[in-house]
């Protein structure tokens, strides 16, 4: 099967479009594997894809989203350290905060004083709710 699957792969993307996309897949792997230890470090669940068809969602924009996934952790890391500002000046707002990852990881590695979170589903964010 892998075989097969390595065959039409070279046959579509080539080799460079093969090697990059298994350099991606790795680069998933890793970063799937970091984010469940953010996870597991705070005892948090943050991780996964959370099918949208599996909630009630009242609003004229649900046809256009599939899936709630996570920010990922070194991605977030990174963004918030390109920006050239005075954290402290700033309120951080997460839209669509999902399970709330990014407002967990706010406080702890940035210097943003006051952040939020708004999201359309609510037992995504039970556990916030219980804290």
């Amino acid at each position: 099967m892998l075989t097969q699957k390595l065959k039409h792969s070279l046959h579509t993307r080539g080799i460079a479009g093969t090697a990059r996309s298994a350099w991606c897949n790795v680069l998933d792997v890793i970063g799937w594997y970091l984010d469940a230890s953010f996870d597991r470090r705070y005892n948090v669940d943050t991780s996964g894809k959370v099918s949208l068809s599996d909630h009630k969602i009242e609003s004229p924009n649900i046809q256009d989203a599939t899936w709630y996934e996570p920010v990922p952790t070194l991605c977030f890391k990174q963004i918030m350290r390109q920006l050239q500002i005075n954290h402290e000046d700033y309120v951080f707002i997460d839209y669509g905060s999902g399970k709330g990852r990014a407002l967990l990881f706010s406080p702890q590695n940035t210097h943003l004083p006051k952040y939020s979170g708004l999201n359309s589903l609510r037992n995504l964010m039970k556990w916030l709710f219980e804290i």
